[in-house]
């Protein structure tokens, strides 16, 4: 009986491990509990987001970041498209530019303005 508990086991182990690739990882601890992966992470061990679920680059820090070109919706905890004119921006509103797009320049209020040439 023990050998078939074993055997159920490891079967049981080995499945959990290929079904658990998304959202979740297996903690090795005591308790060997099934671990939710954090928000915005596909693929994960106990460490680190090893895969973003939307597309967006795993940080130095190995959490998922929005490209330059999205900013983080803090209500949502989704990456979305900047501001059409802006190359970077820290939110959706046209005044919340970093950086404007090529034949565009940044003003004081953090807008892009179409660059006039002298």
């Amino acid at each position: 009986m023990v050998k078939l508990l074993i055997i159920n086991y490891t079967i049981f182990h080995f499945s959990f491990l290929h079904s658990s690739s998304i959202n979740i990882y297996l903690d090795n601890g005591t308790d060997r509990a099934c671990i939710k992966c954090p928000a915005k992470c596909l693929i994960c061990n106990k460490d680190a987001c090893l895969e973003c679920n939307d597309g967006s680059a795993v940080d130095s820090n190995g959490k998922c970041s929005c490209k330059s070109t999205q900013y983080l919706n803090s209500s949502t905890n989704q990456c979305i498209d900047c501001n059409t004119l802006c190359e970077e921006c820290a939110g959706g509103l046209f005044n919340n530019c970093i950086k404007c797009k090529v034949g565009f320049e940044l003003t004081e209020n953090s807008s892009c303005k179409e660059t006039v040439e002298n």
